[in-house]
């Protein structure tokens, strides 16, 4: 089988051979030229489909460089990738301009760099849809469907061409069949918040361009703007009738063109999510004290922010709380003794994560996991140190493994629990391999999506899984959890427990049909319910369900409201009716 060949045009030497020697262990066939003369040369006689072109060449440079080579039928076809330096603000808009279809960074991630290289080709050979060079393509990500429209029509008028999706997971689909020039998104969605949206489309190959301008109805405080940047946004404007900021921040983008995600956030998000929760816990003392004149539109706004930035630092009760919260207050006379609870509620999970946040451990969770030898699979070394720090303190014991491991190895005897972190460039059937011959509890770190969905569904022990970002307490209570969970099985299968209910045929307790066109909240739904015996199949449409229902005659029904085709109600209808 041929190699798929690229084509480096680099006049550092050290750079040159870094990036030949990853590439080349990625399976490609590479070729160096050290300028533009020198790329023509081999091009005569070497056909790559992807040239990585440094910015900076002597003599022609590598922008004028890629002009030539688009305007040449002969070598218009190929995908070209900039190599350009964080520094050099303007080098990636100039890049575009010129028609590279993308750029990767220097310094580069060596654990990354061929995945993206090898995106930018299968992207490539696919052609997405590019808008209209003579308007300005943007893309309104928001779940609040008047809002949206009027966004809509506003751009329209002022004579963008406009894309509208109604959360962040279903804007990324949008942009994988066509290319917006700049992403406009409400931070508080379901699914995928604004903070999140912006995380991924910095991170993702082929969209790492696109400028992200997030807009949001609270008052925007410096912990909001220390977010944005530190994900990746260009901005974080409050939104008004007339959308004046929001349209600003548009031309502001279009401009100046994408941030840069600060290298290295875990320090900043951390930091961030300690202040969160320290002004959170306060806010909501004073919030109680004051009840019930304090209960207005100021903490309506309060409300509105802790649901949108708990999510993306990794709280999502807390998130969940708040949003509530938001509920109650926007309702005209809210119950005065909800309110109360809500508050109440608020503040005990403020204090929690307080605590959280010193990093102590609970007596219960240090004894069910003293001793306990975890590895660490896939984690670069800022996190391993924030992993280490906790479990230390659990009295468990974790061993880093940068390597994939032999299937002949005795894991079991080496290890008691796995954590392993699902990367966006990760594979999903080595990994799915890999946890399927792993019988210990598992806790799975990533974005949602097919790959994390692949790795829980291989693993047949105990697991659970984190969104991006994490926190490290928050890891060790679901190490803690799993432990525990997996300790009443064996306990319950000693005393007969299991044998008795598995006697018939090898039946489940009940079987489960999950409908839902949410991956993660089906992982979730499948995880706890397998926790108790239940066998469990999903599918992602109402149709979907009535076919299943036909075919499977499953014992129970999870319905959610809001699916394709049909919805929950009329699922429910339909079944009821037969």
């Amino acid at each position: 089988m041929d190699k798929e060949r690229i084509l480096i045009v680099e006049d550092n030497a050290v750079n040159a051979k870094l990036f030949r020697l990853l590439l080349a262990k990625a399976g490609f066939e590479v070729r160096t030229a050290v300028d533009a003369r020198d790329a023509m040369v081999v091009l005569a006689e070497f056909s790559p489909k992807v040239i990585l072109m440094d910015v900076q060449l002597p003599g022609m440079d590598g922008l004028e460089l890629t002009r030539r080579l688009k305007a040449d039928s002969r070598y218009a076809s190929i995908v070209v990738v900039a190599l350009t330096a964080y520094a050099m603000k303007g080098d990636r808009e100039r890049a575009l301009e010129a028609g590279c279809e993308g750029y990767i960074a220097k310094p580069i991630d060596t654990r990354a760099f061929a995945g993206s290289v090898r995106e930018y080709m299968q992207a490539g050979s696919r052609a997405p849809e590019t808008a209209d060079k003579g308007r300005r393509l943007i893309l309104i990500a928001d779940d609040d469907p008047s809002q949206r429209a009027s966004l809509e029509s506003h751009l329209k008028e002022l004579g963008f061409e406009v894309m509208a999706a109604k959360d962040g997971a279903e804007a990324i689909e949008m942009m994988h069949t066509r290319r917006p020039d700049v992403v406009v998104s409400d931070v508080l969605m379901p699914r995928l918040d604004g903070f999140r949206l912006a995380q991924f489309i910095r991170r993702k190959p082929g969209l790492s361009t696109v400028p992200v301008v997030l807009v949001t109805s609270g008052a925007i405080r410096p912990d909001d703007e220390d977010m944005a940047r530190a994900l990746g946004a260009n901005c974080i404007v409050e939104r008004t009738g007339n959308f004046d900021n929001a349209v600003q921040a548009i031309k502001s983008a279009l401009v100046d063109g994408p941030a840069t995600a600060i290298g290295g956030d875990h320090e900043v998000v951390h930091a961030l999510r300690r202040r969160f929760v320290e002004d959170g816990y306060q806010a909501t003392r004073q919030l109680l004290d004051g009840f019930p004149g304090s209960a207005g539109d100021d903490a309506q706004r309060l409300a509105h922010r802790w649901a949108g930035t708990s999510g993306t630092l990794g709280l999502p009760q807390l998130s969940e709380a708040a949003l509530e919260l938001e509920r109650l207050l926007a309702a005209g006379k809210p119950d005065a003794a909800a309110l109360h609870r809500k508050l109440t509620q608020l503040e005990s999970l403020f204090s929690a994560a307080r605590i959280e946040q010193t990093g102590g451990v609970s007596d219960a969770v240090a004894s069910s996991l003293s001793g306990k030898r975890f590895a660490a699979v896939g984690f670069d070394h800022a996190d391993v140190a924030r992993l280490g720090e906790t479990l230390e303190q659990a009295n468990a014991v974790m061993s880093v493994r940068y390597a994939p491991f032999d299937p002949a190895e005795a894991w079991e005897q080496l290890y008691d629990g796995l954590i392993l972190n699902v990367g966006e460039q990760a594979d999903s059937l080595s990994l799915a391999a890999l946890v399927g011959r792993v019988h210990r509890p598992m806790v799975a770190i990533g974005f949602p999506g097919a790959t994390l969905d692949a790795v829980l569904g291989a693993h047949q022990h105990e697991h659970d899984f984190l969104l991006r970002p994490w926190n490290s307490s928050e890891l060790v209570l679901r190490c803690y959890t799993l432990f525990t969970r997996a300790a009443g099985k064996e306990q319950m299968a000693g005393n007969g427990f299991a044998r008795k209910h598995a006697v018939d045929a090898g039946r489940a307790l009940a079987n489960v049909l999950i409908g839902d066109d949410d991956p993660t909240t089906v992982a979730l739904v499948r995880m706890a319910l397998q926790s108790y015996n239940m066998g469990c199949e999903s599918v992602s449409s109402g149709g979907q369900v009535l076919e299943a229902v036909a075919d499977s005659r499953p014992d129970l029904v999870v319905l959610d409201i809001n699916m394709p085709q049909l919805n929950g109600f009329e699922v429910l209808s339909a079944l009821k009716n037969n």
